[in-house]
């Protein structure tokens, strides 16, 4: 699950998820009770930059802001997101996923996967509440997130309390200037290429980490909590699928 955080994020905002997913019981993530989440600062010619790691989903009980992250905001003149919320129109967006994220009608996820894999994705997803006739025309990359997605919001994870949310909705407010490095566009056309031996890699990875979703998200969280670096590094290469190691983005 913790490759896919990034892009399950965006789903939720959008509301992308399957509709009509069933409730099923799900293991609430076991919440830190203290988060110092590590801030970096770096100088140069041109002045200083604060780095701030983020986690785009969190349950809503954690308290995270510090009086070294309060200070580094209201003393910064921009702010720069990996995304910039207030530039999302699910109207605009939905029909563009849906073109990148659906089979043609005379193909089917199980052609692409092949049995044995799609059974597996079809025995998570029924975890999760989703019938198998919803993923049947999805492509690869748009199934493992949507399931993702849903394990996230049945852990009780919200992009409502997210780091992101959170920053930039404070940043409104003292008048910051904000801007996002990618688009959406940006983001679901990457995960559009993922076809054949990749997307197939990213299902399998999904199936695996749908199977201990919850030890794996909270074993990331503490990290991240911690504002240890060398424990989140730890935490975020356990459970990354081998073709993923050459990047690290926010989670």
């Amino acid at each position: 699950m913790l490759h896919l955080l990034r892009r399950l994020w965006l789903v939720l905002l959008l509301g992308l998820a399957p509709a009509h997913a069933q409730p099923a019981d799900q293991p609430a993530i076991t919440t830190p009770t203290k988060a110092t989440p590590a801030l970096w600062r770096a100088t140069g010619p041109a002045g200083a930059i604060y780095l701030f790691g983020t986690i785009h989903l969190l349950p809503p009980a954690l308290a995270w802001r510090t009086p070294a992250y309060e200070q580094a905001l209201t003393t910064s003149n921009r702010l720069m997101l990996e995304l910039d919320e207030r530039n999302l129109n699910p109207a605009v967006l939905q029909p563009t996923i849906l073109r990148l994220g659906l089979l043609p009608e005379d193909r089917s996820l199980r052609d692409e996967l092949g049995d044995e894999l799609y059974n597996q994705l079809s025995d998570a997803g029924a975890q999760v509440g989703v019938p198998e006739v919803t993923l049947r025309r999805m492509r690869p990359w748009l199934a493992a997130v949507s399931l993702s997605a849903i394990a996230a919001t049945r852990m009780g994870l919200n992009p409502e309390a997210g780091v992101d949310r959170a920053i930039l909705t404070q940043a409104n407010a003292l008048g910051l200037p904000v801007e996002g490095l990618e688009t959406a566009d940006e983001q679901f056309v990457h995960l559009s290429r993922l076809d054949g031996d990749a997307g197939r890699a990213l299902v399998k990875q999904t199936v695996d980490d749908l199977r201990d979703a919850r030890t794996l998200f909270d074993r990331l969280l503490v990290a991240w909590a911690s504002g240890d670096p060398v424990l989140l590094e730890r935490n975020w290469w356990t459970g990354q699928p081998k073709n993923r190691r050459s990047s690290t983005r926010n989670c």
